[in-house]
């Protein structure tokens, strides 16, 4: 039974639920109630810091004075009164796999205020790991995770690991990210204060509710707010029941109006997540606009996505967002692989900086320090031929701007200089892969400068609280994930269809349905059967193709092939007729 004091918050996505709780922050502070008394519990650490410079800016505030902003990881992190060494991080669970010789390809965080995103279960013992962790999660024992994983795990290697594990981190001293949550449950641990506030409270585990539960009884008032439809972290052990239950035991305010989700996009949203057992009804009204919802081939939807100026492409799972990267790529289009290391150069915060500050000393022009700095960072050190020794070093020193001239007679860089004015400002910064010196000097003969990137490829899981112009949805899955979602039965499907259900309603204009290139795909087939009825109620113009499943050619307007043969054409839901001839 959930206490009177407790008040929930539920909207669909793009309904301003964060906003909302904004509001009641505001109302608490306006009467009376100190914020070093108010704790503001996020999921993410991107939630917490946009909630914090939200109230930051609106009062006039410091990070000193907000101590109880936090995720619920950082909040456990506080109360127990760890350090970074108490935590086992990256390099411990290196240290772990290397004495036992476990083959562990993810790193999980590092950092206790980080995203916790979902882990590629790459190798076995990623499987091990990710089991162990899950029962924990999940407030089970070993032997009853086993019985509910959905994967085949050896039940005496499962028990070895965990046991392996928990003897690391006692001879250690270390605390894992479950363990800090069972420590502030079993001492009782609680924020001091008068009120709190939970947000994205769908993605929270069965022990995080737990924790999130104990502190209940200690805040005069408890705000919540989350979507049911969005519990997307299931390998956490998020579920939407526990918000369902407090639905019917508190008082609860529905957000209804979306100020992102155009019609189209709504629709078909509204079809996926409709089809689930286990939610809150909810009455749910999109923007004005249509909107625009296609099914193409991969090579005409990157053509569709036109110049939208942000677009996501996101995929279920990691591995096939590499073959986006590539032809974005030979494209010259400006894109980011977010998660992924060097997957693309300009990840690299400098490499922007550095080829136009190459681009202004090649042209006679001033650099600033910042330049220099960003510049050189991308020439070996131990290059004698074009840097000097110590060059480095004093740049590291220098705070003004530096000209052309200066930087070929006081600091020796004439074979430097040389080298630019010969193979031009990409090629000089010699650290970087040919690939992508090849794939920057793209995009300088197309855009004429080093742009930002437009295009951010990242899985679903990762893109859950943002929004873009253009959504592209890859549906192929890896076998891991479609054995899960096949052998778990009602439950598999329906968290598919959430997570399906977060990917489209990404899209402030337009979503982009890429056709499948496995048989192992999201629940595809019934999605652009739903994605068909979607586009025909706004698109009364069709023709039937002897090519289905195909797309012939993009246009202005978007063409798509649809299940059965259809094409429409369609631009933000104004249909108009149009002949096209079979190939």
């Amino acid at each position: 039974m959930t206490p009177s004091n407790v008040r929930l918050v539920l909207g669909p996505p793009g309904t301003g639920k964060t906003t909302r709780l904004v509001q009641l922050l505001h109302d608490e502070i306006d009467a009376g109630v100190p914020t070093e008394a108010i704790a503001f519990v996020t999921f993410t650490r991107a939630a917490r810091q946009e909630v914090r410079e939200r109230v930051e800016r609106c009062f006039r505030l410091s990070p000193d004075d907000l101590p109880w902003f936090r995720t619920i990881h950082s909040a456990a992190y506080r109360l127990l009164g760890l350090r970074p060494g108490d935590v086992l991080a990256a390099e411990a669970w290196a240290q772990f796999a290397g004495r036992f010789g476990y083959r562990l390809t993810t790193d999980q965080c590092s950092d206790v205020e980080a995203d916790i995103l979902a882990p590629p279960l790459v190798t076995a013992d990623d499987a091990l790991r990710a089991l162990v962790q899950w029962s924990r999660n999940r407030r089970v024992s070993l032997d009853d995770a086993l019985r509910q994983w959905r994967l085949h795990v050896p039940r005496s290697q499962a028990h070895v690991f965990a046991e392996r594990l928990a003897a690391f981190r006692a001879e250690h001293a270390l605390v894992d990210f479950p363990g800090m949550l069972e420590r502030v449950l079993d001492e009782g641990h609680t924020p001091g204060g008068l009120v709190a506030f939970i947000d994205e409270a769908q993605d929270l585990s069965p022990l995080q509710i737990a924790v999130v539960e104990s502190w209940f009884g200690a805040y005069a008032r408890t705000y919540i707010a989350g979507d049911d439809d969005q519990a997307i972290y299931g390998f956490q052990g998020a579920e939407p029941k526990w918000l369902v239950s407090i639905s019917q035991d508190c008082p609860t305010e529905i957000l209804h109006r979306s100020f992102r989700i155009p019609s189209q996009v709504h629709r078909l949203a509204q079809e996926v997540v409709q089809q689930n057992r286990v939610r809150v009804p909810k009455r749910y009204e999109p923007r004005a606009e249509e909107g625009t919802v296609l099914v193409l081939g991969a090579d005409a939807a990157l053509s569709a996505v036109g110049d939208a100026e942000s677009v996501f492409v996101l995929a279920r799972n990691r591995v096939y967002l590499h073959a986006w990267a590539s032809r974005l790529r030979d494209a010259g289009e400006p894109f980011v692989l977010e998660g992924a290391a060097g997957a693309s150069s300009l990840g690299h915060p400098d490499v922007a900086l550095a080829i136009t500050s190459a681009s202004h000393l090649r042209s006679g022009g001033v650099v600033s320090a910042e330049g220099l700095r960003a510049m050189l960072r991308f020439v070996p050190s131990r290059d004698s031929t074009l840097l000097p020794y110590g060059v480095k070093v004093r740049a590291e020193r220098q705070r003004a701007p530096v000209a052309r001239s200066e930087l070929k007679a006081a600091w020796g860089l004439t074979r430097f200089l040389a080298r630019l004015d010969e193979t031009g400002p990409v090629h000089v910064l010699s650290r970087l892969r040919m690939k992508d010196r090849t794939y920057l000097e793209r995009l300088l003969s197309r855009h004429g400068k080093v742009p930002a990137p437009r295009f951010r490829l990242m899985t679903i899981h990762a893109s859950k609280g943002r929004e873009a112009d253009v959504v592209v949805l890859v549906p192929n899955m890896a076998r891991t994930t479609h054995d899960e979602y096949v052998g778990g039965g009602r439950a598999g499907e329906e968290g598919e269809n959430r997570v399906a259900y977060v990917a489209v309603t990404r899209a402030r204009q337009r979503l982009i349905l890429v056709e499948p290139t496995t048989r192992r795909a999201f629940p595809y087939q019934r999605f652009l059967l739903r994605a068909e009825r979607v586009v025909a109620a706004g698109c009364p113009h069709f023709q039937r193709s002897s090519a289905p499943n195909r797309c012939l050619h993009a246009l202005d307007g978007g063409l798509c092939a649809l299940p059965g043969g259809f094409l429409c054409i369609a631009r933000f839901g104004e249909a108009r007729p149009s002949r096209i001839d079979p190939p």
